[in-house]
């Protein structure tokens, strides 16, 4: 079962007035399908932990992608029985389309509670990345000019990020799209290679090792944040659909 939260940018001042009911300021969506067994204890268990520890209001809304088993009669009777969780059914099977229709209905501003995850692994993959990148770098410079080293090291390692953060950050497996998934890195590689290169070209010639590798781990964390954007936003942005 998947969780996805929006949450509001800014909370409102505790002790007001009773009023209407107040708009959540965390959203939290369950993409669910056929979830009859699990559902109810694990929107039980979210429930009772944001009513102990989140003090603004709150809701949580169980998106159903076409279950074909008694999962939407579990959301119904969990929404009539909590005040604060809601039902979303939706016709067609798929977890990113569930999630956007329940972000269109939301009220509270779409913050993703999976870009946290995505984020704190994909940096995991680039400290890796640039530890190889680094090491390759200097193997290369022995025989190679800067820019010429810089280029290989970052191909090889690009199409290495790539991979891995395509299986372990975005959760894609198989062979499909594999190609054009790296293709589309390849257009990564070029925004980083421009950024290394360039801050290469800005270096004296008598530049030694160390200032070199100090300059590439700074235009490598650049690289890394482009990258990152880049992935997310567009490579594997359709992924959950």
């Amino acid at each position: 079962m998947l969780v996805a939260m929006t949450i509001a940018a800014t909370l409102p001042a505790s002790g007001t007035e009773p009023g209407p009911p107040p708009v959540p300021v965390l959203d939290v969506v369950v993409p669910v399908y056929n979830e009859e067994v699990n559902l109810e204890p694990g929107v039980r268990r979210l429930h009772a932990h944001l009513a102990a520890t989140f003090p603004y209001p709150f809701r949580i809304t169980v998106a159903d992608n076409a279950s074909t088993d008694g999962t939407l009669a579990v959301a119904r009777w969990l929404a009539a029985e909590l005040p604060e969780v809601g039902v979303l059914h939706l016709a067609a099977k798929g977890r990113g389309g569930a999630l956007r229709a329940a972000w269109s209905a939301s009220d509270a501003p779409v913050v993703p509670a999976g870009l946290a995850r995505q984020l704190v692994r994909f940096i995991g993959v680039g400290i890796a990345s640039t530890v190889a990148y680094l090491v390759l770098f200097l193997v290369l410079r022995t025989g190679l000019a800067a820019q010429p080293a810089n280029l290989v090291a970052l191909l090889l390692t690009a199409l290495g990020n790539t991979a891995v953060n395509r299986r372990f950050t975005f959760g894609v497996t198989g062979r499909a799209g594999y190609t054009r998934h790296q293709a589309q890195g390849l257009v990564a590689f070029v925004a980083g290679l421009a950024l290394t290169s360039g801050a290469l070209a800005l270096l004296p010639a008598a530049t030694g090792r160390p200032v070199e590798l100090a300059v590439l781990v700074l235009a490598n964390l650049a690289a890394t944040l482009l990258r990152f954007l880049l992935l997310r936003a567009w490579v594997f942005r359709t992924i959950d659909a």
